[in-house]
């Protein structure tokens, strides 16, 4: 039996322990076999996705869980596997079903994955047979969520470029089924990177088409804070009042009480704070 048919043996019979310590044995015998590198992609796949199971059944594991992910993130890249690829694409499904929260490290990694990692099934919606459903190509999850990582971080500058350019080229190739948050998400980017007046050159027309999107009000809230605090304040106000989304609300008044304490607007402060403690108890979500 050749080195990788026996560690995707042990894989498929569920010994994934061992089929993890046998890979990397036979490895340091065989460094130069792709095939047996891309078995233990395999087996690093399977980890992952345990690991996200682990967290979807408890999310106090989510840390921990990222931190190891992390880390098999790092193996995966050390194995120096050629992509497009289906085992790259699946360990990103599976890493992007851990909280954002815990995920500092990927704009890092799909930097380093680069530009043409994704093969053109990934560019395209997902349609499950005997179903309604239609889920978000893998391009246009991937470049969301790295926008909203790394515009509230502070991302080396060639990362954040590098998220703008996938967000770009999500926009012109992937079968989008959320665009507009796509655009959210790089104006973020972009004012992260001080480039204020081309973020707000790509959300103002989206206020003025989209009156009802509170995120759009959001972004160019922020957009537009060192600028003109009263106008961001303002916009920030509308955001808040349009909002729907009680996860997302919470983000608007902690962001709103300061603008309107600091305008010397008490008042409005204190009926941010008293908002998000509400919306908190109307969830049963910690204070």
């Amino acid at each position: 039996m050749r080195p990788n048919e026996e560690i995707t043996a042990l894989r498929k019979g569920g010994q994934l322990p061992e089929a993890y310590k046998r890979g990397y044995d036979l490895l340091k015998q065989n460094p130069n076999d792709t095939y047996l590198k891309q078995a233990i992609a395999w087996v690093l796949y399977e980890k992952i996705k345990e690991y996200a199971e682990d967290v979807k059944q408890d999310a106090s594991l989510a840390s921990a869980a990222a931190s190891k992910v992390r880390d098999l993130l790092e193996e995966y890249a050390h194995l120096k596997l050629r992509r497009p690829d289906l085992a790259f694409s699946l360990i990103l499904v599976q890493t992007m079903r851990l909280p954002h929260q815990h995920l500092g490290y990927l704009p890092g990694f799909l930097y380093w994955a680069g530009i043409e990692a994704y093969r053109s099934e990934d560019y395209t919606a997902n349609r499950p047979e005997g179903t309604d459903n239609v889920y978000d190509p893998l391009v246009e999850q991937a470049a969301r969520t790295a926008g909203k990582i790394s515009s509230g971080m502070d991302e080396d500058k060639g990362i954040r470029e590098f998220v703008i350019t996938l967000i770009d080229r999500a926009l012109e190739k992937a079968e989008n089924q959320r665009e507009e948050w796509l655009h959210y998400q790089k104006a973020n980017v972009l004012r992260s990177l001080g480039k204020i007046e081309e973020a707000i050159e790509l959300l103002t027309p989206f206020v003025r088409q989209k009156g009802s999107e509170f995120w759009a009000w959001h972004a160019l809230s922020k957009a537009t804070r060192e600028q003109d605090p009263e106008v961001s304040l303002s916009l920030c106000a509308r955001a808040c009042r349009l909002c729907k989304d009680s996860k997302f609300g919470l983000k608007l008044y902690s962001d709103f009480a300061p603008l309107a304490s600091h305008a010397g607007h008490v008042g409005l402060a204190k009926w941010a704070v008293d908002r998000a403690i509400q919306t908190r108890q109307e969830n049963d979500w910690r204070i």
